[in-house]
């Protein structure tokens, strides 16, 4: 424990603190428990404790000089401009052409001006326009509470919890609870390794954990007490023994978490993504959909290093997108599903399949007519199929009946079929979650 005042060992306590909340934060922003902001590079969250703030107001201030007794003047009637002063009684004091009791203001900078017509006290900056109508060319006083946040200065520079997630880091927590189902190994590129923490080491940097580096502190502290001739045992109690061992610490009484590299399954493969975007899909629905596949994205692309990510998007024709367009663009016309799927036949065909495991999952609201076409189409493409995915961004499945059904009767023949029920952001973890817990199909 290094108790000098060095700039190392403070950046080290931030990361850990960010380490530990990192995790937690993510999920709970999957579950809509806390706000988040998705970008095209990562997400950004609060993660860091709560930073007080503090305040005052000008208002208080002017009130509690006003309320001051005035103090004796020295020469009545001689003119002066001196600031005035504050005797050991706090009491004001100073010279100029008033009269004892008067009572009289500090001396006036350049520039000055006096406001009018504000109710309230605050200060204001420009050329003679404070936030009442300040005259001179300088400071003027007017309305405000002296606590307003002034763009581009002090509050106004966003939340000091907050911090923005890389994509990488998000998928990396993601992809620890969730992974694909039904994979096959392939004809791949290159094997890939998982590091995952298991285990605890001595040694003076990494993660540090706290509570096997006290259980070290404490038997120090036991075995210098039993060297001394001193109580010891359990009758000494936990805390004294800690105050008494911390100073003594060592680099190496230090614990922290090792890690070691899982293999995962050797194979490629590629995703496919439709999602709705016709008129119906307009608001909180098309908003919930495209987090969805940005949380899709984030842990498929750190999990796994050769997965393909295709989009589809559609109304009553179906388009083969790019990633900027897929999160941009919305069409609003009218819904067609079955052109999706006769799309993702297409450009599946583009993948051979002894080096590709295949996915689809379509996203939407589920309003559309041609629901026994699209599962027709699903189910002729089922044998090249490791896995087909149906999330509805309704808040009810009432409608959408078709669709839903025609999913479930497909799973009764083939367990591969995941469902879910996107109908706020809070359902985001519950839905990936559902469609992407490996092996473990309902």
């Amino acid at each position: 424990v290094e108790y000098a005042p060095y700039t190392g060992p403070a950046i080290r306590e931030y990361l850990q603190v960010v380490e530990k909340r990192l995790r937690k934060a993510v999920l709970d922003a999957l579950k809509g428990k806390v706000d988040s902001k998705l970008s095209g590079t990562g997400m950004t969250l609060p993660v860091l404790p709560e930073v007080p703030s503090f305040g005052y107001s000008s208002r208080f201030i002017k009130r509690q000089i006003a309320a001051k007794p005035v103090g004796p003047v020295e020469k009545a009637g001689e003119v002066s401009d001196h600031d005035f002063d504050v005797d050991l009684n706090d009491t004001r004091i100073g010279s100029g052409p008033y009269l004892p009791g008067e009572k009289f203001a500090p001396k006036k900078k350049p520039g000055d001006g006096e406001g009018k017509d504000g109710d309230g006290d605050g200060d204001g900056d420009g050329d003679g326009d404070g936030n009442g109508n300040g005259k001179g060319d300088g400071d003027g006083d007017g309305d405000g509470d002296g606590t307003t946040p002034v763009p581009g200065r002090g509050g106004g520079s966003g939340n000091p919890k907050d911090l923005k997630i890389p994509l990488k880091l998000l998928g990396e927590i993601l992809q620890e609870v969730l992974e694909l189902p039904n994979i096959r190994r392939t004809v791949g590129k290159i094997p890939e390794v998982q590091t995952i923490r298991r285990g605890v080491y001595a040694k003076p940097t990494g993660n540090q954990l706290w509570p096997e580096t006290i259980v070290v502190a404490i038997e120090k502290a036991r075995a210098i007490r039993r060297g001394k001739g001193l109580p010891w045992d359990s009758t000494v109690p936990v805390m004294d023994l800690i105050k008494e061992a911390l100073p003594l610490l060592e680099p190496a009484d230090v614990r922290v978490s090792g890690r070691m590299e899982k293999p995962l399954p050797d194979f490629d493969a590629v995703l496919v993504v439709n999602v709705d975007l016709t008129g119906s899909m307009g608001g909180e629905r098309i908003e919930n959909a495209k987090n969805l596949v940005f949380n899709m994205e984030a842990m498929l692309r750190a999990k796994y290093k050769n997965v393909t990510i295709e989009f589809v998007g559609f109304d009553s024709t179906a388009r083969r997108m790019s990633r900027k367009d897929i999160f941009s663009k919305f069409f609003g016309g009218g819904t067609a599903y079955a052109s999706a799927i006769e799309l993702d036949k297409k450009i599946l065909e583009e993948y051979p399949n002894s080096r590709y495991n295949k996915y689809i999952v379509t996203i939407g609201d589920g309003e559309t007519g041609d629901a026994a076409d699209y599962m027709r189409g699903l189910s002729e493409l089922q044998p090249d199929l490791q896995y087909a995915g149906l999330v509805i961004t309704n808040r009810s499945l009432a409608g959408v009946e078709d669709l839903v059904e025609g999913h479930k009767q497909l799973k009764a023949e083939w367990p591969w079929v995941g469902f879910g029920h996107l109908r706020t952001s809070a359902d985001m973890y519950d839905v990936l979650r559902n469609l992407f817990k490996g092996d473990q199909q309902d």
